[in-house]
């Protein structure tokens, strides 16, 4: 999993009201608000990235090929920026300006969808990881707390049913994140009704 910090180091602030991905809301890049509950009965990669990052074309290029992998399926890649881990502050502005002067981010924009610039750790941690953190293997139930990435182009599988499949590191081989995404194809989804009544307390919308 790599490197990680104990979440109690800042406060345990992973807990929500959340029962599904589905019932959450996050703006995109351009501060659209976007309910997850569009992406209902998808399966959906969630990425953390950084423009900052050394590895981001390398791990772009892994994205992409994983979208052409499944473009026939119903498949979302979704990216959150946080250049946190990188020890740099940007303003959503900013953020959005470095990403869009990728050429390889802006040339796959209708690939991979990207959101606005969101917080990996402390109080401002983004509804959306916080949801994430708490239904993954970063859970410790036993010591009921988490752990906090501490590395970029980490990665959440998400079933069509809106629960926390798998948690993958940076590292991940790209075949292994196929062979979990081929299984969850396999798999029927419930129709279970997804709540949008909560109101989503994260102040950087």
């Amino acid at each position: 999993m790599g490197v990680m910090h104990d979440i109690f180091k800042k406060g345990n602030y992973v807990d929500n009201p959340y029962k599904s991905f589905f019932e959450i809301k996050a703006k995109d890049l351009n501060k659209n608000m976007i309910h997850m509950n569009q992406f209902y009965k998808n399966i959906v990669l969630v990425v953390n990235i950084s423009p900052v990052d050394k590895n981001l074309k390398e791990e772009y290029d892994k994205l992409i090929q994983l979208k052409e992998s499944f473009k026939d399926e119903k498949f979302e890649i979704l990216a959150f920026p946080s250049a946190q881990l990188d020890n740099v502050e940007l303003s959503d502005r900013e953020m959005k300006e470095q990403l869009m002067s990728i050429d390889y981010v802006k040339e796959n924009s209708n690939k991979i969808k990207l959101f606005n610039r969101v917080y990996l750790n402390g109080e401002e941690i983004s509804e959306v990881f916080k949801y994430l953190y708490r239904n993954s293997s970063l859970f410790m139930y036993r010591e009921g707390k988490s752990v906090l990435l501490n590395e970029n182009n980490s990665k959440f599988l998400v079933s069509r049913d809106g629960q926390v499949y798998s948690y993958f590191g940076s590292h991940t081989d790209i075949d292994e994140i196929k062979k979990n995404i081929n299984y969850l194809l396999a798999q029927k989804v419930d129709n279970q009704p997804i709540r949008n009544d909560f109101i989503n307390f994260n102040k950087f919308y």
